[in-house]
């Protein structure tokens, strides 16, 4: 427990400090809304989910992904590993440090949104709560990014930057395509129904955390050059 809260401050106080993974985060949604809002769109609060979603997804492909990667590819955690390999502890506290941003981003995603579409910010809160915890399986499976071995993290994170906003583009547009599209699939948690979609849901959900944790298993933030 106590390795868990060490590394949750340490994941807190660096995101904290690294302002530029706030704002991008936030920038692009908030952007699409502004446009939206000056074209006279009214969205709903659930309407509002493509954009969590998207702030969802960038802070676990990043905050669990790369990030986690770059930290096994550099060693930069290498004291902490060689005294005891806190891999799940690890994993845990970056999780809920997270889950912590998401909910921070999306509070002030959602203030916005109550001010520029008058969206209700009770029902935004409650939905939004509801698909940040819903998503959480998202998190294990951005782990398995950690898996990748030699690869540029600035590349990736190039190319995820680049994909997670055509993916937003595209969100609402009925296309065959939209069924790989991370932030649709996301943003469709909150509008599950049946029983198919429910029990879907939860196999997907079972898979995600299974490769997650096999990553976990896997995982070492000393480096292969150190070792």
């Amino acid at each position: 427990m106590y390795a868990i809260k060490a590394y949750y401050v340490l994941n807190f106080k660096a995101l904290i400090k690294d302002k530029l993974s706030l704002f991008w985060s936030l920038f692009v949604p908030a952007l699409m809304l502004i446009s939206s809002a000056g074209n006279g769109v009214k969205l709903q609060a659930i309407d509002m989910r493509w954009y969590w979603a998207y702030i969802i997804f960038n802070y676990y492909i990043y905050g669990l992904g790369l990030n986690c990667l770059q930290s096994k590819t550099t060693g930069s955690l290498k004291t902490a590993f060689s005294i005891k390999n806190s891999a799940v502890e690890f994993f845990i506290a970056n999780l809920l440090t997270q889950i912590t941003f998401s909910f921070i981003s999306i509070f002030i995603f959602n203030i916005a949104a109550a001010i520029l579409n008058q969206a209700n910010f009770l029902s935004m809160t409650m939905y939004s709560t509801i698909l940040i915890v819903l998503s959480i399986p998202v998190g294990f499976l951005c782990f398995n990014i950690t898996l990748l071995n030699k690869i540029s993290y600035n590349s990736m994170s190039t190319l995820i930057n680049v994909a997670s906003v055509v993916c937003l583009m595209f969100i609402r547009l009925e296309s065959p395509i939209n069924i790989i599209n991370p932030l649709r699939n996301i943003a469709s948690i909150l509008l599950m129904r049946s029983p198919v979609e429910i029990i879907s849901y939860i196999i997907i959900s079972l898979i995600c955390i299974g490769t997650g944790l096999y990553s976990t298993k896997k995982y070492s933030a000393i480096s292969n050059e150190v070792r």
